[in-house]
């Protein structure tokens, strides 16, 4: 709250420095970018992936996944792939584990602790001790730590559970997505996005050219579909909610909508960590918000085309925009946009595949389209 005391946190040294003699060792354990296992490249995010707290070694859920289920059957616990050493028995042994690895200087032990000291899960809440831990995972330069610690401080919360003593700083807030962001991390920009544009003109946040600027470096340096999808939208037109920010430029929409909407979908719809993971666990590779931005992005390419008179192009992409998942027949059946391509037979059909379809699940949290304009 605002009488609340507020949580100092030192300057943050984003990469380790030339001269490694500041730090006891070197990590390690390096800033991990595959599977320890199958080694499939493992999204900035780190969500859903598994941190072997022993080793310090970082496993796909896919993988972790079939190591449980090896156990189950085999009844009997299974050690660690890389070290060997066997499972915890409890979160008090987990987090003897994390503070061995955190002495190596490991950025994710670190900012695992720094979790269990805010939220109590071990032991008593302890916000000093979890600002100390996440403190040293951001001077790792931890991805994880620095969004997390982002919505830390734009909503007072870690992980969903509110942390006492904890003042609201969004231009904090900001500057830690945006050093998430920077790393490649795509739900620290669209937090930032979000923050930056979402609000309106007379909110405190309010920065467009910081976003835009932000978005593309995503685009651009990280080939983030989820920034080329909102930079697609921003030059339609289509967001923010509160009216254009730059002049609106069907090319560079196109351009933008282009990369996403064309991004191999084969991969996401036979993802391994898609079929191996647990009844109610998100993929690590965001694969069902990947999916709802190919499916809206074509769908957003099938309303220029239309409105440029390329009538089977049009067709074209609403048909691949209901081929990922588009289900919206009365949006598209209004959508001025589509007007020239309404009376077709091929749009006739495709509004009846839309009808046979049943909603899967919850909008993709990270998209924007005319579809999803039009139901708010």
């Amino acid at each position: 709250e605002a009488d609340e005391a507020s949580v100092n946190v030192k300057p943050i040294n984003l990469r380790l420095p030339e001269d490694e003699s500041d730090y006891n060792s070197r990590p390690e354990s390096n800033p991990r970018d595959e599977c320890g296992i199958c080694l499939t490249e493992l999204p900035a995010m780190g969500q859903q992936c598994f941190y072997q707290a022993c080793c310090g070694k970082m496993v796909c859920i896919a993988c972790k996944h079939s190591m449980s289920t090896l156990g189950a059957e085999q009844r009997k616990s299974v050690p660690c792939a890389f070290c060997r050493a066997p499972p915890e028995a409890d979160l008090y042994e987990r987090m003897q584990r994390l503070e061995s690895r955190a002495a190596k200087n490991d950025s994710r032990a670190h900012f695992e602790l720094a979790g269990y000291y805010f939220l109590g899960r071990a032991s008593r809440v302890d916000v000093d001790m979890g600002v100390t831990h996440v403190n040293a995972a951001l001077d790792l330069g931890c991805a994880q730590a620095q969004f997390h610690y982002g919505m830390f401080y734009q909503n007072g919360c870690w992980a969903g559970t509110h942390v006492p003593g904890v003042r609201i700083d969004l231009a904090r807030a900001a500057d830690l997505y945006t050093l998430a962001a920077e790393q490649g991390h795509d739900h620290a920009g669209m937090n930032l996005q979000l923050m930056l544009l979402g609000g309106g003109p007379g909110s405190a946040a309010w920065d467009p050219g910081r976003a835009m600027g932000m978005l593309h470096r995503l685009a651009e340096e990280h080939h983030s579909t989820y920034a080329h999808h909102r930079l697609g939208c921003i030059y339609h037109g289509l967001w923010p909610p509160s009216g254009p920010v730059v002049e609106k430029s069907a090319k560079q929409a196109i351009s933008h909508y282009r990369v996403t909407a064309e991004m191999p979908i084969e991969s996401l719809l036979n993802c391994p960590a898609c079929k191996a993971k647990p009844l109610g666990m998100l993929c690590p590779f965001d694969c069902t918000s990947k999916l709802g931005q190919v499916s809206e992005s074509s769908y957003n390419l099938a309303c220029l085309a239309a409105v440029a008179g390329a009538q089977d192009e049009a067709l074209e992409w609403l048909a691949k925009a209901v081929a990922t998942g588009f289900n919206k027949p009365d949006v598209a059946m209004r959508d001025d946009e589509l007007a020239s391509v309404a009376f077709l037979p091929a749009f006739d059909a495709l509004l009846k595949k839309m009808r046979g379809k049943k909603r899967t699940g919850p909008k993709s949290r990270a998209t924007t389209s005319r579809a999803s304009g039009a139901d708010q």
